[in-house]
């Protein structure tokens, strides 16, 4: 099982946001801000993210050499897209949507029917799917602002006394409520 981002996240937070957050009064250091915003969610959102969860909008493909009765991994779902196989002659085919249903982030065939016949892949099934939220929660938003603002404020990967640096607690407290702990 794998999984492959379609279509990468969209932000969650603006550059007015970090800006007000960071008190800045110019544009002088938008750009190095703006990486620090893609950082940030980077570093939380999504199949590589440390919540492991999706954050912002994006289209994932579930790939797996079967249909399985685990759950669709980075939720929350918002739709599926699509759903193909490769059949007994190792052809592609594309599910009918009304033969499948999405019930609390389980991929299920609809009542009445079954799952067809696979060719042995380790990738013969694909579900690709939307996942994130419109509206992320403010305690993710503003984890994501405090973790900014110690990026912006201290330019390096360790602390003053020379030690690397760690999470900041608050940030850890805010995210904690949504990490995905599997």
């Amino acid at each position: 099982m794998r999984v492959v981002v379609i279509t990468p996240p969209e932000p969650i937070l603006s550059w007015d946001e970090a800006k007000a957050h960071l008190r800045l009064d110019d544009d002088e250091e938008r750009v190095y801000v703006e990486s620090l915003i893609a950082a940030a969610q980077g570093w939380i959102d999504g199949p590589d993210g440390w919540l492991g969860r999706s954050v912002g909008l994006q289209t994932l493909e579930f790939r797996a050499c079967g249909f399985s009765r685990d759950l669709l991994p980075y939720r929350p779902i918002v739709s599926v897209e699509s759903v193909t196989y490769l059949d007994r002659d190792g052809e592609e085919q594309v599910i009918d949507p009304a033969s499948y249903e999405i019930r609390n982030g389980y991929l299920l065939p609809a009542t009445g029917t079954s799952w067809p016949w696979l060719y042995s892949d380790d990738e013969a099934v694909r579900i690709r799917y939307v996942t994130g939220q419109e509206t992320p929660p403010a305690a993710i938003k503003q984890a994501m602002l405090l973790l900014i603002a110690q990026w912006f404020s201290f330019r390096s990967n360790v602390a003053e006394d020379g030690a690397p640096a760690e999470l900041p607690m608050a940030v850890e407290a805010l995210l904690n409520t949504y990490r995905v702990w599997s």
